[in-house]
């Protein structure tokens, strides 16, 4: 018996990972488990037709043998394609510990879910908390992913910056941990311009620092969304310090709470992004538009235009590529680009969001929580840095039992069968906030799975025209 067929057989199930997407003549087949995509000519478009159409097993064997004998490759292809890649097992490693290292901000965003930054406690984290979750974390799990550097705004205590960088560098140099976590700072740039001169120096010794900046757009939205606390204007004062901090290659990425307001306005996702890239010349910065968390119905988007806006960015890039009559213009490349950034770079995941299981907050007086945005809610709080390791231990594999109950896709008959199960992701905690439970909301499966096919397959036949050519 050969090797591929045997694969097939022992793993019956496997097949029913694989999705086919066909469209204008171009073919995608899609691997549900790995999140691969393969684009496929027309004799392997002519095989997995058959194949994935095929129930019986016995007819399925026939099928096989007879394929391969007219084409010995495909025993290689098949193999390759049915190796047991299955989803990451559960890590000893934590991806992510989210240090609210200040509970301080000099804005006052209107949406703000943390009471303007402070959480109702305004504070500076200490060394001693740094210390204490480093060790706690990593007497549990073997390594840290990233460290996320979270407020209020960090900026402002950025001696809490340097000393975790360097507590990390003596775990790393005496072989506590095997690998150095990738270090991510969220600010909103809203303070003085000699803070973040300061911040440019410790970016030069520390080059692996990325900056995530959240802005919200144009002047008159950001001046109406994230004035400072005193009610004064901020755009000039945050684009200027993210001017200053271009020359040092940052923002790795911009995050924009997209509200009512923007919509009122006649401002898209697509607008946002072009702006930040073409206006602020932020050419190589990730641009993420995300809706805004909020009841407060001035700035709320209605379900409806919320998951519309989700996709309009996709839809543009779409109608461009397929439409030379279309605008904004988007170029082959930067669509190509988008697809490998929002889809076929994506890790396979089974929970809609690892907080509580692989990710954790940790605020200015050592508590722990699955989430920054539960901060300070203690049916949330999991423990303390400060406490005994085993009952710290304990009390995060309680919370991680409980919080796979709900955000285990599995879990849920709508995604059983989707072919975006290990894709798609969710915000709990926002759920949480919003509706008082953490039940995730399914009303944009169906434009999401249609986004995603019609992506995939524009990509596929643009990349064969491309080998063609």
């Amino acid at each position: 018996m050969n090797k591929a067929l045997d694969l097939i057989i022992t793993k019956k199930k496997r097949m029913q990972d694989f999705s086919l997407f066909q469209k204008n003549g171009a073919t995608v087949l899609w691997d549900k488990l790995t999140l691969n995509a393969y684009s496929l000519d027309k004799k392997h478009t002519e095989f997995f037709n058959k194949l994935l159409e095929i129930e019986n097993q016995e007819e399925i064997n026939k099928f096989i043998i007879r394929e391969i004998n007219k084409s010995p490759e495909l025993e290689n292809e098949l193999i390759e394609l049915l190796q047991d890649l299955n989803l990451k097992k559960e890590s000893k490693n934590l991806r992510q510990l989210n240090l609210l290292i200040s509970q301080k901000c000099l804005l006052g965003c209107l949406y703000c879910y943390a009471k303007k930054g402070t959480y109702g406690y305004p504070s500076f984290m200490k060394p001693l908390a740094v210390k204490n979750s480093l060790e706690s974390f990593l007497s549990i799990f073997d390594n840290i992913g990233m460290i996320q550097f979270f407020g209020g705004e960090p900026l402002l205590n950025l001696e809490l910056i340097e000393y975790t960088i360097k507590l990390i560098q003596e775990l790393f140099s005496e072989k506590i941990i095997q690998k150095k976590p990738d270090f991510l700072v969220e600010s909103g740039l809203g303070v003085p311009e000699e803070i973040v001169r300061k911040f440019a120096k410790l970016l030069q010794v520390y080059p692996e620092i990325r900056l995530t900046v959240s802005c919200d757009g144009p002047s008159e939205i950001q001046n109406i969304l994230r004035p400072f606390k005193n009610g004064k204007p901020s755009y000039n004062s945050v684009i200027g310090n993210l001017n200053y901090l271009k020359k040092y290659g940052q923002p790795h990425a911009i995050e924009v709470t997209y509200t009512k307001i923007h919509f009122d306005k006649g401002i898209l996702p697509s607008d946002l992004i072009n702006y930040f890239k073409e206006e602020l010349g932020l050419k190589e910065s990730l641009v993420f538009v995300i809706p805004v968390i909020s009841k407060d119905p001035s700035l709320a988007l209605p379900r409806d235009v919320e998951i519309e806006i989700l996709y309009e960015y996709h839809v543009k890039m779409l109608k461009s590529v397929k439409n030379v009559t279309s605008y904004p213009r988007y170029s082959i490349d930067k669509f190509k680009k988008h697809v490998e950034n929002t889809v076929l770079s994506y890790v396979p995941s089974k929970y809609f969001c690892d907080g509580g299981i692989e990710g954790y907050a940790v605020d200015t007086f050592g508590d722990i929580y699955p989430c920054h945005m539960l901060v300070g809610m203690e049916k949330f709080k999991i423990g303390n840095v400060g406490e005994n390791i085993e009952k710290l231990k304990m009390n995060l594999e309680n919370f991680a039992l409980k919080q796979k109950k709900i955000v285990e896709k599995a879990k849920y008959d709508k995604c059983k069968n989707c072919y975006l199960e290990n894709y798609c992701s969710g915000c709990p905690s926002a759920n949480y906030l919003l509706k008082g439970n953490m039940v995730p909301s399914f009303s944009d499966c169906e434009i999401r799975k249609q986004t995603v096919k019609e992506l995939l397959l524009e990509y596929a036949k643009i990349t064969s025209q491309e080998v063609q050519n």
